[in-house]
């Protein structure tokens, strides 16, 4: 612990913010009387063992804790204000990725028709034929206040919950702006306009869009307008990250301040001075694209770093990791929920714990062998700890990124110091044709190779699934590695076997479970019916609307196919029969074993039959419809609820509905 000081409060924290977001569904006495009883247990610990840091880890469970539940405190808005549309005065607060018709924007919402609203932040989508939109500009538009919905689908991304982590609980659809008002000042709000300006005069200039969205991306931060098909080819070949300004380009831009500020040396403490004023660049740098996590948490790092050499004190790789990460969460507990900032922190940490042992049993002589041998087991090190988050979060991976970061992390220096000199000519307004033609050309090969890497799509997984319970085993397995290759001891080659061997039974028992299992899913589609027929490994997907199956197979059936290890998808007509032990299906009724499901698609006036269930169908239903008690009644996608039913199930509202054997 001397060496890490930080680890017992970086854990404490981070379990803290684990119970408030998940473990305390209990009632408040409960809560105390377990944080008591914990708090009791880790002071007999300290009796016996004396050691000072295992009493950090309560408190700063407490602080995890209670940091998180204020953090992810909100005042929902009346209900009133809720009915209609009316005049909303707001202000932006952030740029999100445009969409097809929409540009989006996260705005704080002052007030509706006069009536001021405290501390509600919506999602507005803004037709894209309005003028953009900056940060801390104050707007009026006319439209209605919409909650956001939970997901509606078995394991589809919730993006309400995404958006609800970052303090976002409504929606908004504007046609247009009423009016906009500039801020006085605010920094924020100049940076947004410069970033655009540079954009589009990138743009106007002769820099193809490829290339001003490559530079938007890894200089300016802003990954609004990048095509969708560059981005999911730089995906597949497992080396996104050189689209954002991650810790690689945080380093190159720090090191280009360095070489800048080389002459600074030659005065008197010239080498202090000369970190010092590249230290407040990298954050000016930090502040002008938004305070991205990989940003942060390598300017933390490579301020904590440059500290220790400033006050003339070692400096320890993972004290600097753990602090980062530290102050990253006190900032913002939500931060752990952050994709980018669980694949930023496990990727330089397992390139720094795991590039050891992987040199270890190489001895190259040559520079360039040492360069090739260093970028290819960084590569690997980095993807090693990064895989089982991107599996979790995208179900993918892919093993083309040793190829991808061998050529693309050196054209990435490349790419950031011309991105700069680009960027510098626009803002002078110079015109040089040669420059750009070279440029756009260096850009279209980039992205030409990219393409080519991607075409190899059998090296690229796009189906995988972890729970949270593989991820930890395989994290643990990371971790045992260097001892287990460093100090090879009996004891390590056994715990490793055993998670090994505790990872296949999981995986075992869970396929057997899922083989096991039938059940019908009536998904959740606007304006269409859905409804799966599961049975072990195999189901069919019967849909009212044949043409949309393309939309409903990728973003509806495909999430519960692959943590369902759904193996076989069949596309039907639903007026179709089927017929399949447990299922029996006609054209208005299934059976489910002992349960049977009436397809109501016409209205009917006479008294329905005894069954457990009435799926309507657009909107199939009499106000003088008579069901038996104890029936079901489930209004899917093409529906709305009407009528006056005891029991129902609005997939609009409550999601898609799953039925079990009995």
């Amino acid at each position: 612990m001397k060496n890490q000081p930080f680890a017992f409060p970086l854990l404490g924290l981070i379990i803290g913010i684990l119970i408030s977001e998940y473990g305390f569904q209990l009632p408040l006495k409960t809560t105390i009387l377990v944080v008591v009883f914990f708090s009791l247990i880790f002071g007999l610990i300290f009796m016996f063992k004396r050691n000072a840091a295992l009493l950090l880890l309560p408190v700063f469970i407490m602080i995890g804790w209670g940091l998180s539940l204020s953090k992810n405190q909100w005042h929902p808005i009346s209900e009133e204000l809720l009915k209609g549309e009316g005049i909303i005065v707001a202000e932006t607060m952030d740029i999100y990725r445009s969409s097809e018709k929409y540009r989006k924007y996260k705005v704080k919402l002052l007030s509706k028709d006069s009536v001021p609203i405290r501390d509600a932040y919506a999602l507005l989508y803004l037709k894209k034929e309005n003028p953009e939109l900056y940060v801390k500009e104050q707007i009026t538009i006319h439209s209605k206040i919409l909650k956001n919905r939970l997901a509606l689908n078995p394991y589809q991304f919730d993006y309400s919950k995404f958006l609800s982590r970052k303090g976002i609980h409504y929606h908004l659809f504007a046609e247009n702006v009423v009016t906009r008002q500039n801020p006085k000042f605010s920094i924020f709000y100049y940076f947004s306009k410069l970033k655009r300006e540079i954009y589009n005069k990138l743009l106007e200039n002769g820099y193809s869009k490829a290339a001003a969205d490559l530079f938007g991306a890894m200089i300016l931060g802003d990954r609004t307008e990048m095509d969708a098909d560059i981005e999911d080819n730089y995906r597949k070949t497992g080396i996104v990250h050189i689209l954002s300004i991650s810790g690689l380009h945080v380093v190159f831009v720090y090191g280009m301040f360095l070489y800048i500020l080389y002459p600074l040396v030659y005065l008197k403490n010239g080498r202090y001075i000369r970190v010092i004023v590249s230290l407040m660049l990298l954050w000016g740098f930090a502040v002008f694209v938004g305070f991205a996590p990989p940003v942060t948490r390598s300017a933390l790092m490579i301020s904590i770093f440059q500290c220790s050499f400033l006050f003339r004190r070692k400096s320890n790789i993972y004290h600097s990791l753990a602090l980062s990460a530290f102050i990253l969460l006190l900032i913002n507990p939500n931060n752990l929920f952050d994709v980018g900032f669980l694949l930023s922190f496990s990727a330089v940490f397992s390139i720094v714990y795991l590039n050891p042992v992987f040199f270890k049993p190489f001895r190259p002589k040559s520079r360039l062998s040492k360069w090739l041998l260093g970028l290819s087991i960084t590569s690997v090190s980095a993807q090693m700890g990064t895989v089982p988050f991107s599996v979790l979060f995208f179900n993918q991976t892919s093993l083309l990124f040793l190829f991808g970061n061998i050529v693309m992390i050196p054209v990435s220096g490349l790419l950031i110091g011309g991105g700069a000199i680009s960027v510098i000519i626009v803002l002078l307004n110079w015109d040089i044709p040669f420059w750009t033609q070279i440029v756009n050309g260096f850009i279209t090969g980039c992205n030409a190779y990219i393409s080519w890497l991607a075409s190899f799509d059998f090296l690229v997984f796009e189906t995988l699934s972890f729970d949270i319970i593989e991820v930890m085993i395989l994290l643990t397995g990371m971790l045992l590695l260097r001892p287990l290759l460093f100090k090879f001891k009996p004891q390590f080659v056994m715990v490793f076997l055993g998670l090994v061997l505790l990872f296949e039974i999981q995986r075992i028992y869970w396929n057997f479970q899922l083989q096991q299992k039938d059940e019908v899913v009536i998904f959740h589609q606007n304006r269409n019916s859905v409804i799966g027929l599961r049975s072990g490994q195999e189901m069919k997907v019967f849909l009212a609307e044949l043409s949309d199956s393309s939309n409903i197979l990728d973003y509806t059936i495909r999430p519960y196919a692959m943590h369902e290890k759904i193996k076989e998808i069949e596309i039907l007509d639903l007026e179709e029969s089927f017929l399949a032990p447990p299922f029996e299906k006609t054209q208005n009724l299934l059976k489910y074993g002992n349960q049977k499901i009436i397809i109501l698609s016409n209205p009917v006036l006479r008294p329905l039959p005894e069954v457990d269930y009435v799926l309507v169908r657009n909107n199939a239903i009499t106000d003088s419809m008579q069901v038996m008690g104890g029936t079901k009644i489930i209004f899917d996608g093409s529906s709305y609820p009407r009528g006056n039913f005891s029991d129902f199930w609005n997939t609009r509202e409550d999601g898609a509905l799953i039925i079990s054997s009995q």
